[in-house]
């Protein structure tokens, strides 16, 4: 069977680059919610699409692997594939390419439906798009979060702001790698 996938070239921004050139790691996750959106938007799922269901697609967890981090100006392809909803989360993967199509990175991100109406998430949407989802889509990242046993340093205290706010009103996923990375030694 054919994968059902979607495919979108980005070329790296001045502005999506750090001191030395590279792609910041928020900026990575955020060109993979890009794709994601486009793949949607491809198969007729915008924001009217959602807003007649009262449901909205948001990140539940999310893993990268990478390889080689793009620089700026570099043109990456990005190809991404999801799987149905299963116990009220959907996976996608995600593989980054530079233009001689060596993989760069791969984004194991889940994704969860959630009901506007009610408040909660679904463990399936209550709706289906045909072609957009495939029944398995290879590999996979550890997601499990495991609990410090030594305790935690804080790393300071940060307020949500107008810009780290996305459409969804809530601090972007993306951008808690910002603050992660602010909050880390260079050499991490």
């Amino acid at each position: 069977m054919e994968l059902n996938h979607f495919t979108e070239t980005f070329t790296v921004l001045n502005a999506d680059g750090d001191f030395r050139r590279m792609l910041k790691p928020s900026a990575l996750f955020r060109y993979v919610e890009q794709a994601a959106a486009d793949h949607a938007r491809a198969y007729d799922m915008d924001d009217a699409f959602f807003a007649a269901r009262h449901t909205a697609f948001l990140v539940g967890k999310q893993a990268v692997e990478i390889y080689r981090m793009p620089t700026r100006g570099e043109k990456v392809t990005l190809d991404t594939a999801c799987e149905p909803c299963k116990k009220g989360s959907m996976k996608r993967i995600t593989h980054l390419r530079d233009e001689a199509g060596r993989e760069l990175a791969m984004v194991d991100c889940r994704w969860i439906v959630a009901s506007l109406a009610e408040g909660r998430i679904l463990r399936e949407p209550g709706w289906t798009v045909e072609n957009f989802w495939n029944d398995t889509v290879e590999g996979e990242l550890p997601l499990q979060l495991h609990k410090c046993k030594d305790g935690l340093t804080s790393a300071g205290e940060w307020t949500a702001r107008y810009s780290q706010c996305d459409l969804n009103g809530h601090l972007n996923n993306a951008f808690y790698l910002d603050l992660v990375c602010d909050a880390l030694p260079l050499e991490v």
